[in-house]
């Protein structure tokens, strides 16, 4: 009887019903047996199997362990698991850059269409020494197989670098977190939560009276955390009457004293630092010092002719 393999059976006898025989040769005499004996009617288990490296597979209650006689897990397996494959294609969840005993890459998800390392990748995370040991973040272009680092981790000072984009709270009131650092006895609160800059567009009026007429040369303004500081400067072409007041880019939290200091001419000729004093948290006025006496700067004290205000000032929101 010629040699058979399972495999070269024609596809009718294939798989096997359990009705074909196998003859086996014993003690001389060649016996047939059939398919469905040669278990003993019992589905064939691969309960507590060992290898020749003392590896161990197991089944029970449906799970699969490798290494372990029971799984707590669909798939289990103690201690490593390596999965290597050089086709890091779409789809592909590998450990490995293809070597048998080469894991440089660490642990890598490609959803690119070629197999340069993290090309198209969501995440790629290097543990190797090609890359110093470091995490290294990709993004890609799936159909072009393009390769974009977005972001590392430095594994020797832990420090988070990002290579493209901006960190941004996705929650408002959320961002910087310093209680590492030791507060003051007074702290209230270590998060950063807010920055922020740009122009404004203040605002000249009076109490009552007449408003002077102005342009808006220049006006800026930063936030940082509950802080704001902010520098306008106007252009007067008409001083008009009243006591003369300005608004703010953010409402005070607080009417205060003083907010800043203004500059400017007045109609003596004179050049005047002028202090931002409060009103309400909606407007802050301008005050001058003469002599002993102070008094908040009617609008009529301009000089009405080409004449430059400046303010700067700073508080909290």
């Amino acid at each position: 009887m010629s040699n058979t393999k399972i495999s070269a059976l024609t596809s009718a006898t294939t798989p096997l019903a359990g009705t074909e025989v196998l003859p086996i040769n014993q003690s001389g005499s060649t016996v047939q047996v059939a398919v469905s004996d040669l278990t003993a009617g019992r589905a064939v288990s691969a309960l507590s199997y060992s290898s020749t490296t003392g590896a161990t597979f197991a089944t029970s209650s449906g799970n699969v362990g490798i290494g372990t006689a029971s799984p707590q897990a669909k798939l289990q397996v103690l201690t490593t698991l390596k999965v290597s494959d050089a086709t890091q294609a779409q789809g592909n969840v590998i450990l490995g850059d293809g070597g048998s005993t080469s894991f440089n890459v660490g642990i890598a998800r490609w959803n690119g269409s070629t197999n340069a390392a993290g090309a198209g990748g969501l995440g790629y995370f290097s543990q190797g020494t090609g890359n110093s040991g470091g995490h290294y973040f990709y993004t890609g272009d799936a159909s072009a197989g393009s390769t974009t680092l977005r972001a590392t981790i430095d594994p020797v000072a832990g420090d988070f670098r990002l290579a493209t984009g901006n960190l941004i709270p996705v929650t408002a009131g959320k961002g910087i977190n310093f209680t590492a650092n030791t507060p003051a006895s007074g702290m209230t609160s270590q998060n950063l939560t807010w920055y922020e800059e740009g122009t404004w567009t203040p605002t000249l009026n009076v109490e009552s009276g007449t408003s002077p007429t102005y342009t808006v040369t220049r006006a800026t303004y930063t936030r940082i955390g509950r802080y704001v500081y902010a520098y306008a400067e106007f252009n007067i072409t008409a001083a008009g009457t009243g006591l003369l007041r300005c608004t703010f880019p953010y409402p005070p939290s607080v009417n205060r004293n003083n907010y800043g200091t203004a500059y400017t001419q007045l109609n003596d000729a004179n050049y005047y630092i002028l202090i931002c004093s409060g009103y309400n948290t909606t407007y802050f006025r301008f005050s001058n010092k003469d002599g002993n006496s102070s008094y908040y700067l009617n609008s009529s004290s301009l000089y009405a002719s080409n004449n430059n205000l400046a303010i700067s000032i700073e508080y909290e929101v």
